[in-house]
């Protein structure tokens, strides 16, 4: 319990003391679909922090929209990926 009730106490001074840095963050989803609108950024099928992506897995310039002709490429290029 002494560690639980620890854990809420930092918790608690986290949201208490860097609150600034929390609300930045809601900030995200609005400037990622600003960069979809403008296709300002290229469009990664894979990768992650200690993951980079290969070349053959960035869209660059990004697309603006989908057709099924490219849903099915995308499906047919991540395939391999998920395996």
């Amino acid at each position: 319990m002494a560690v639980h009730k620890k854990t809420m106490n930092s918790v608690l001074e986290f949201f208490r003391t860097d609150r600034g840095d929390l609300t930045a963050v809601t900030d995200a989803p609005g400037a990622k679909e600003a960069n979809g609108r403008d296709r300002s950024e290229p469009f990664y099928l894979f990768g992650a922090d200690d993951n980079a992506p290969t070349p053959e897995q960035i869209l660059d310039p990004p697309p603006c929209a989908y057709g099924s002709a490219q849903n099915r490429w995308l499906r047919s290029a991540a395939d391999p990926l998920l395996e």
